[in-house]
């Protein structure tokens, strides 16, 4: 039996944090509309992902994250999250549609570090994030291309396929070290 999860309302008025746990979710999440909940689940090797997602999301100090096949995997129900992320564009079958609402209630960065996290891989100095929607593509195109965040290196090339960028190690104040 597994303990009941309560979601963590006071996130909500953290932009950093919650930048990063919606780029998660809007890259590898899964919403649920009948039920109104939210999944993350991520391939075992990323479950230290899968906990600090708990960690900032959940009240409770000690929670279950669920092993499914070669997946580790939380689930929050939370009507009110689930309303949040409806309104900035996290909907469920959002694969091919997902277009998010970017706004002051959470980070730019944060949102691209968590999205990175969740489908993106980092090879070398490059880093890749992919997605089915080729909305979401153009979308992270138009946000990030050209931008100078940290140095002269950080280019943003953003296609169908992926977006690239460099030196992102540097790119947030966030407790990164927690993840692999």
């Amino acid at each position: 039996m597994h303990k009941k999860k309560t979601f963590d309302e006071s996130i909500l008025t953290k932009p950093l944090e919650l930048g990063y746990i919606c780029g998660l979710l809007a890259s590898d999440g899964y919403i649920n509309e009948k039920f109104e909940y939210i999944c993350l689940a991520l391939n075992k090797q990323d479950e230290n992902t899968v906990k600090y997602f708990g960690e900032l999301i959940l009240k409770e100090d000690t929670f279950d994250i669920n092993y499914v096949k070669n997946l580790a995997r939380i689930t929050v129900y939370s009507k009110i999250f689930y309303n949040y992320l409806s309104s900035i564009g996290i909907t469920p079958r959002k694969s091919k549609t997902l277009n998010i609402q970017f706004n002051d209630s959470f980070d730019e960065l944060s949102f691209l570090l968590g999205a990175i996290d969740g489908d993106g891989y980092v090879s070398n100095r490059e880093i890749r994030i992919y997605t089915a929607s080729e909305v979401f593509a153009n979308q992270l195109s138009e946000k990030f291309k050209g931008r100078k965040y940290w140095d002269n290196e950080s280019v943003f090339i953003v296609s169908w396929k992926g977006i690239h960028a460099y030196n992102l190690s540097k790119l947030l104040p966030l407790d990164y070290s927690r993840m692999n």
